[in-house]
């Protein structure tokens, strides 16, 4: 049975852990990824942040990089994550049956960062984007999978894909150096029942967002001259706060998640 734990949530209540579960029957079919050509090293932000290079590496183990050139947006660097993967899987795009894209900094509101993508590839296929922030992946490769497992998908790209810098506030310190640009994409097809994902879990915990938001741009508070100004239209992050959040509740998923697959932590060798 799935580790059902209470857990304390960031308003001081209470939730049940989220359910682990196992999905077969799905494989992939191969993979891509994109990032920009252009690299920026903690010795670029040093004059324009003030702050030690070792000190980023001390704390991230982040070095560099990667931002989008100016012409680029998240359409381009998702649509080259996918030529990539397409190529890798030996897949005519014609046969693409579905398309889920996951991005939290979209081309624009609409038309959806995955039907543009889909008509640069010339996909013939239902498309669309989901909106989970840094889970986004994860989030899109279980929908896909699903479609996959149950038959109403033979060929699934999935792609994930942000233009952070887009967004992120240059002049602050605390955020701008955690974040990049780039995407990577998938192609989902059935497998065997010994195939697909071991174990997953997959949680939302709205309580803390305000730790980490957009504030303006969106229907609450309308993009105007004021926002900008006040550089609403940048990310907001209370970093200190998400990352107690996180290592709490990521390790509590992690070990949740190895649990149910059978496997113990020293049987793993990469933790991404």
């Amino acid at each position: 049975m799935a580790d059902r734990r209470i857990l304390p949530m960031n308003n001081g209540q209470v939730h049940i852990a989220p359910r682990t579960h196992t999905l077969t029957g799905v494989q992939v079919l191969g993979s891509g990824s994109y990032v920009p050509d252009n690299v920026v090293s903690n010795l670029d932000l040093q004059d324009s942040l003030g702050f030690d290079p070792e000190w980023i590496v001390n704390r991230t183990g982040i070095h560099e990089r990667r931002f989008a050139l100016p012409h680029q947006a998240t359409s381009d660097l998702c649509t080259q994550a996918a030529i990539r993967c397409l190529n890798t899987a030996d897949c005519d795009p014609a046969d693409v049956d579905l398309l889920v894209l996951a991005t939290f900094t979209p081309d624009m509101a609409f038309p959806s960062t995955a039907n543009l993508v889909q008509d640069r590839l010339k996909l013939n296929c239902p498309a669309f984007d989901i909106q989970a922030a840094c889970a986004g992946f994860v989030f899109a490769l279980v929908v896909g999978s699903q479609f996959v497992a149950t038959g109403n998908s033979q060929r699934a790209l999935i792609i994930g894909g942000d233009c952070n810098s887009r967004v992120i506030n240059p002049a602050d310190e605390k955020s701008y150096p955690l974040f990049g640009d780039g995407a990577g994409a998938v192609l989902l097809g059935p497998g065997s029942v010994e195939q697909g994902l071991i174990a997953y879990q997959l949680g939302s915990d709205g309580s803390g967002g305000d730790l980490l938001s957009r504030p303006a741009g969106g229907s609450r508070i309308p993009p105007t001259a004021e926002t900008v100004d006040q550089g609403l239209h940048y990310l907001t992050m209370d970093g200190r706060a998400i990352f107690k959040w996180a290592v709490r509740i990521l390790a509590d998923s992690t070990l949740a998640v190895l649990n149910h697959a059978g496997c113990k932590v020293r049987d793993v060798r990469w933790f991404i």
